[in-house]
């Protein structure tokens, strides 16, 4: 029971970095500076509801295919951090061609570090520890 506590707020919390993540690599090219101190806030209140919003449409949209690497990854003890943040760029990749159908480069690049953040999460609170409570048959 714990274990399907702990892969769900890895899900949970991988989903928020990657969403925080994308909104956080958009708003990196901005000319902060001219925007002065009220500018600042007001991008920053945009950039908390916006991260709020993307991180669950990535849930949902990465949700089959992230289940189905995480029963794959707990079923044959899947612990590599690499393996992971592969796996999320993958779910990403699919998740941006399910929604948009001919993507720009650039958003394949922005979309897959996004991957990257969330199976990177992931594997840092659950998928280091990945089919721990399996004992063996032996």
């Amino acid at each position: 029971m714990m274990r399907l506590l702990r892969i769900a707020l890895a899900y949970v919390l991988a989903s928020l970095a990657s969403g925080f993540g994308l909104i956080l690599l958009l708003w990196l090219g901005r000319d902060w500076l001219a925007a002065g101190q009220e500018g600042v806030m007001g991008a920053l209140e945009v950039m908390a509801v916006a991260g709020l919003f993307a991180s669950a449409a990535i849930g949902m949209v990465a949700l089959l295919p992230a289940a189905l690497f995480i029963v794959l990854a707990e079923l044959t003890r899947l612990r590599s951090a690499a393996i992971y943040g592969a796996a999320g760029m993958l779910a990403a990749i699919v998740g941006e061609r399910v929604l948009i159908s001919d993507p720009y480069p650039s958003q394949l690049l922005l979309v897959s570090a996004a991957g990257l953040l969330a199976g990177l999460v992931y594997w840092w609170i659950a998928g280091r520890t990945a089919g721990a409570r399996r004992h063996s048959l032996s």
